[in-house]
C-alpha cells in the first residue's frame, strides 16, 4: 500500500484573551463614568451572560509554556520541519480563530499581535491565518456598559481591528496554498463572522452576510486549481451541538452564529468547476468562540461517518478551546465540589442529530492537525488530530491520548 506522508500540519489557537494590564473598571473611574462602573458590578455579582470567564484575560504561566511547547516542538519534530534535501518540505500554518484580547483594547491588541508573530516565528516562520473574534470587537469593555455612547465608540473599534492588515477580509480571501507534486492542494480561507453592532456584540451572537459569502464563493471558484481540500476559519462555529442554556440566558439568544444556514447553504454547495466531483466548497470548518474544543473524542476512520446536522457527508466541523485562559471563579468552585483531572472537563452534549457529542471545557488547550497525501492520488488525506491541555497548577501542556485519531478525507 502507497505510503501516507506528511503534508501539511496546522497550529490551532483561539480565544486567547490577551489583557495587557488593562482593566476596564479603572477606565471607568478615571472617565468618571460612575454609573456606569455600577452597572458593570451589578452584572458581574449575578454573573450575567458568563461575565466570569468572559472578562477574565491570559494566564501568563499558560503563555510562558504555551511558548516553550512551541520551541520544544519545533526543535524535536524533524518530520514536520525542515528536512535538508528533503524531496518535498510540509508547511506548518498557525491559524488563531479569533477572542485574541478580552476587552479589544489597544494596547492589549498590540501585545496580541506581536506575541503571535512570536510564534510564528518559533515555528520556523510559518504563514498564519488570523481571524478577530466578538471580543476583539469590544470598545474597552462590555458593550452594554457602553450603551448611549457605543455607536461612536464602535466606529472607532471597527477602525482599530481594521489597522491590523491580518485581520482584513481582503487577506482572509487570499488562501494559504500547499500542494506535493502529484498530491492534493489544500487551501485555507477566512470569513468574518463578527459583529460590531450593539445587540449581536453585546450578546456573542455571530453574524454574517451573503455578499460576504458570495466573495468567499467567488474567491474559491477564481483559483487556478478548481480541485481541492478548503479549510475556512472562522470565529464562531458553523456547526455546534449547543445545549438550550448554552445560547439562551433568561430568555435571551446568545452566542450563536445566526442565519447558519444560509452558511451552509452557500458553502455546502459545489462550485460549477467541481461540479462533477460534487465537492463542497468549503470541507472543515476551523473554529472557536465556545471555549470548549469540539469534538473532543476520536474521529472516526472515514469523515463520512460523522454526522452533524447541516453538513455534508465530505464536511467536518472542529472547534478549539481557548488557549490560555484564567480560570473563572465559577468553574474554580465547581471543581472543588468534584473530583479533579482530566476527565472532569470532559462532557456531553446532550443534543440531537449529532455522531460525535463530546466537548472539553479546559480552559488552556489547543490542537494540532497533521494531513498525510499519497503520491499521484489529488483525491484523497488523512487527516490525525491531536488535543493538548494544560490543567490548573499544571507545568506543561499534556497530548490528550484519547482523542488522538486519524481519519480519511476526500477532496
Amino acid at each position: 500500500m502507497t505510503q501516507w506522508k506528511p503534508l501539511l500540519q496546522i497550529v490551532h489557537i483561539s480565544d486567547l484573551h490577551f489583557c495587557d494590564n488593562y482593566d476596564d473598571k479603572q477606565k471607568l473611574i478615571r472617565e468618571q463614568r460612575f454609573w456606569r462602573l455600577k452597572a458593570r458590578r451589578w452584572f458581574e455579582e449575578r454573573n450575567v451572560g458568563g461575565w466570569h470567564e468572559g472578562s477574565l484575560g491570559h494566564d501568563s504561566v499558560g503563555l510562558e509554556y504555551f511558548e516553550q511547547f512551541l520551541q520544544d516542538y519545533a526543535a524535536n519534530e524533524r518530520e514536520w520541519f525542515a528536512a535538508e534535501n528533503a524531496e518535498f518540505t510540509p508547511q506548518t500554518w498557525l491559524v488563531d480563530t479569533g477572542d485574541a484580547t478580552t476587552f479589544g483594547d489597544e494596547q492589549s491588541i498590540e501585545m496580541a499581535i506581536k506575541r503571535i508573530d512570536g510564534w510564528r516565528r518559533l515555528l520556523h516562520d510559518c504563514p498564519a491565518r488570523l481571524l478577530y473574534g466578538n471580543h476583539d470587537a469590544w470598545p474597552g469593555g462590555q458593550p452594554v456598559i457602553n450603551m448611549g455612547i457605543y455607536d461612536r465608540a464602535a466606529v472607532r473599534q471597527k477602525a482599530l481591528v481594521g489597522s491590523i492588515a491580518a485581520w482584513r477580509d481582503e487577506e482572509w480571501l487570499k488562501p494559504l496554498v500547499v500542494q506535493a507534486p502529484g498530491g492534493p492542494r489544500v487551501e485555507c480561507y477566512g470569513l468574518d463572522t463578527v459583529s460590531f453592532r450593539f445587540v449581536p456584540n453585546t450578546l456573542a451572537l455571530g453574524e454574517t452576510s451573503k455578499p460576504a459569502l458570495e466573495r468567499l464563493c467567488a474567491a474559491i471558484d477564481s483559483q487556478p486549481v478548481p480541485r481541492a481540500y478548503r479549510i475556512l476559519a472562522t470565529h464562531h462555529p458553523v456547526v455546534y451541538p449547543y445545549e438550550p442554556d448554552d445560547i439562551r440566558d433568561r430568555g435571551i439568544p446568545k452566542m450563536q452564529l445566526r442565519k447558519a444556514q444560509r452558511v451552509l447553504d452557500h458553502l455546502g454547495a459545489a462550485p460549477a468547476s467541481s461540479a462533477a466531483t460534487r465537492q463542497p466548497y468549503v470541507h472543515l470548518f476551523l473554529s472557536g468562540h465556545t471555549h470548549a474544543s469540539y469534538p473532543a473524542a476520536a474521529l472516526p476512520d472515514n469523515v463520512s461517518a460523522i454526522h452533524s446536522p447541516g453538513l455534508g457527508p465530505e464536511q467536518l466541523q472542529l472547534v478549539g478551546g481557548s488557549l490560555m485562559q484564567i480560570r473563572d471563579r465559577t468553574r474554580t468552585r465547581e471543581d472543588s465540589e468534584n473530583p479533579s483531572g482530566l476527565d472532569a472537563n470532559f462532557h456531553y452534549k446532550q443534543v440531537a442529530g449529532f455522531s460525535l457529542r463530546r466537548i472539553c471545557t479546559a480552559n488552556q488547550q489547543f490542537q494540532i492537525l497533521r494531513f498525510y497525501y499519497r503520491d499521484n492520488d489529488r483525491t484523497a488525506l488523512q487527516l490525525e488530530r491531536l488535543m493538548f491541555v494544560r490543567l490548573p497548577n499544571a507545568l506543561r501542556y499534556q497530548l490528550v491520548e484519547s482523542t488522538i485519531s486519524r481519519t480519511r478525507l476526500s477532496c
